[in-house]
């Protein structure tokens, strides 16, 4: 997907718009395999965790459709925006999509962990 969008910038139009075709061709097999299979496999295997893989996977979706949507909005695509925007909405999904994404899963782990907890207080008093 990365390799066919780099591609896409690179190569002149209108050649650009089929390698960026292919580039969400990629990018919706990655959304199939995180809402099917890999989704059903995560539930089964960590059922106490579903809520909170459904949450990372949306946030992630959505976060990583918009790289597309800017490409196809930029001067690379339909020119909807200039150069500036471009940058500007590149280092906003970036920052969120990396850090803000980081944040998020390691407050839910502790989230996760938290919840652990008070079973594992209730059998140490048992054993005292």
């Amino acid at each position: 997907m990365l390799a066919t969008g780099f591609v896409a910038t690179v190569t002149p139009k209108p050649m650009s718009y089929i390698w960026y075709i292919v580039s969400c061709a990629a990018y919706l097999a990655i959304i199939y395999l995180l809402v099917q299979p890999y989704r059903v496999q995560a539930e089964r295997k960590h059922p106490r965790s579903k809520q909170a893989f459904r949450k990372l996977v949306t946030v992630h979706l959505v976060l990583w459709t918009l790289y597309p949507i800017v490409w196809i909005l930029s001067p690379e695509g339909f020119s909807s925006f200039g150069q500036g925007s471009e940058t500007m909405f590149y280092t906003l999904l970036d920052i969120a999509s990396k850090v803000g994404f980081g944040f998020l899963s390691l407050n839910t782990l502790s989230k996760l962990e938290q919840a652990k907890e008070p079973a594992r207080e209730e059998q140490v008093s048992y054993k005292l």
